[in-house]
């Protein structure tokens, strides 16, 4: 009842905002009906109240808006970012997305409070950072800046990667060998994933940023076009220490491809049927001339705000989702976010799975 009797007594004094603000007094009703109205820059009090996404329309065009939450959607193996002072109670971000196949237009709007300013990230190798020939993100940064991740985390494709055939090691995938794999390799197929993402920002003194970006609907790319996308995975970087029948009890360490080139990204329709999400990453400030301002690594690894936008209702407040569980196919998919998301919020690396024991070397 607070929350409806909040949005009847502030929708009217948004001066004007109003013209952009639906007419109901009802928090769903009225998020419902925003969605038909011109997205706003502001940070409104429908902002405030969503708490699970909401989507309308078709694949042809639609909108879809929803929360983003501290640590909602870690990565294996992510370094989970916390403000310096443990307080996490006023991080919020949303997202809304309109797009239109008549017109080849995808359009994200991102709104953003309580981020701290200048984010630095120190790490300890072998404690909470552990160097990665595969993913080559630096351990630390200073003064550093925002992206926010569009992640198609259902399996958009399989890849072969390659061991070498005496020492089990991971030499590579299909990415790293265009022109055949080495010699005295073998192939183990697994799933891997698209991701894109905006350029950096940095928010405002007071903590909060607005960040918006246009991408064609044919072809989903990075803002600014200077890339489509890029693939990850989690794989095994000695096949040893993997078990085929239960993979999650096994080693799994990041792999990134490198950036593809424009006009290579599928489609918006694929996107939505890929498993949409979106996850903000802290990370180094660097203009990186070229690579167009992305990070020539992808991504940095530091996992901060989120959300399953393709889960009915999302990811809850407080609650991260589980990839271990995803790939096994078992419940609970949601876990409690370690520290919480209030005061006494802390730093932590979500689901490590750098070693595992030597399957192949066990009885049999």
């Amino acid at each position: 009842m607070r929350r409806i009797a909040a949005l009847a007594v502030l929708l009217p004094t948004l001066g004007c905002q109003a013209q952009h603000e639906p007419a109901s007094s009802d928090p769903t009703s009225a998020i419902a009906e925003s969605l038909s109205l011109p997205p706003s820059r502001v940070w409104t009090i429908l902002d405030d109240l969503v708490l699970a996404p909401f989507w309308v329309g078709n694949s042809d065009h639609g909108t879809l808006f929803g929360p983003l939450w501290r640590s909602a959607l870690p990565g294996i193996e992510d370094f989970v970012y916390a403000p310096p002072d443990g307080d996490c109670r006023a991080l919020k971000g949303t997202i809304r997305v309109d797009w239109d196949k008549a017109s080849n237009t995808v359009h994200f709007l991102s709104k953003w409070r309580g981020l701290p300013l200048r984010p630095s990230v120190h790490r300890t190798s072998g404690v909470d950072f552990f160097p990665n020939a595969f993913h080559g993100a630096p351990k630390d940064f200073d003064d550093g800046s925002y992206r926010l991740w569009v992640v198609l985390s259902s399996p958009t494709n399989k890849a072969n990667f390659w061991y070498d055939a005496r020492t089990l090691q991971l030499q590579g995938s299909d990415f790293n060998f265009p022109s055949g794999p080495p010699a005295g390799t073998f192939p183990v197929p697994l799933p891997i994933f698209a991701i894109t993402g905006s350029q950096a920002f940095k928010p405002q003194q007071d903590g909060s940023a607005v960040h918006e970006w246009t991408i064609t609907y044919d072809h989903l790319q990075a803002e600014g076009g200077f890339f489509s996308f890029a693939y990850t995975s989690y794989t095994p970087q000695d096949l040893c220490e993997s078990r085929a029948a239960q993979p999650s009890t096994g080693q799994l360490r990041p792999y990134v491809t490198s950036w593809f080139p424009p006009g290579q990204g599928p489609s918006w329709d694929t996107v939505l049927r890929s498993g949409l999400a979106f996850d903000l990453n802290a990370e180094e400030t660097n203009a990186f001339p070229q690579t167009g301002g992305n990070l020539p690594y992808v991504f940095s690894g530091v996992a901060f705000i989120g959300n399953l936008m393709a889960t009915q209702g999302g990811i809850p407040r407080g609650s991260k989702i589980s990839i271990p569980s995803s790939i096994q196919n078992v419940v609970p998919a949601f876990f409690p976010v370690p520290g919480g998301v209030d005061l006494g919020c802390h730093t932590f690396v979500n689901d490590p799975h750098v070693t595992a024991p030597r399957f192949c070397e066990g009885a049999h």
